[in-house]
């Protein structure tokens, strides 16, 4: 799963990405049982309108433990802290499949 973060109005890029690399947001991510791995990407360009701040990962085994995980409260709260940092209605969840393509 991957998530485009765009930072909430009013705030700088560098102050979402200070708050979505807090130790309280990640140590809320590392309770959501079956995610085995998580990354934050962040943007490092010239700030565009339409490019969003940052770009997480969610690894997951398969489908139904991400769907276990995404209906879990512990993602939701996990999203309710992230409301503090991220526009949410600009920022996206999107489930996706890894194609390896060059090595």
């Amino acid at each position: 799963m991957m998530f485009l973060v765009f930072k909430k109005s009013g705030s700088t890029r560098e102050q979402c990405q200070a708050e979505w690399s807090s130790d309280w947001h990640v140590d809320l991510a590392d309770k959501i049982s079956g995610m085995r791995r998580y990354v934050q990407n962040y943007v490092t360009s010239d700030p565009v309108d339409a490019a969003p701040d940052g770009i997480g990962e969610m690894w997951f085994d398969d489908a139904a433990a991400m769907d276990n995980a995404v209906n879990s409260p512990e993602m939701a709260a996990g999203f309710q802290d992230a409301k503090q940092f991220a526009e949410f209605e600009r920022t996206l969840g999107l489930s996706v499949g890894e194609k390896p393509i060059l090595w």
